[in-house]
């Protein structure tokens, strides 16, 4: 059976770390230069499961990261240089 992710409006790239998935948008990929990514299925654990997309307001940056399942979300500073 295939599982069923929402789509996001950007293409979600993944991460695999230490059994936690991190699907960043495009937008985050280009800042932190990760490279070409795999998309992946959903984890059996919808708490390791997580997505994160870089934005801009008042022109500073900001991480969301939001748990795929849950939509708790998490917002941090980004860095403003480079």
């Amino acid at each position: 059976m295939e599982s069923v992710y929402p789509v996001a409006p950007w293409n979600l790239l993944c991460i695999l770390l230490g059994g936690v998935i991190f699907r960043i948008s495009q937008k985050l990929n280009a800042k932190i230069k990760a490279g070409s990514l795999d998309a992946l299925p959903l984890l059996e654990n919808p708490f390791a499961d997580w997505s994160a997309h870089l934005f801009t307001a008042d022109r500073t940056q900001y991480v969301i990261v939001c748990n795929t399942k849950t939509l708790y979300s998490i917002v941090m500073y980004g860095n403003t240089n480079g």
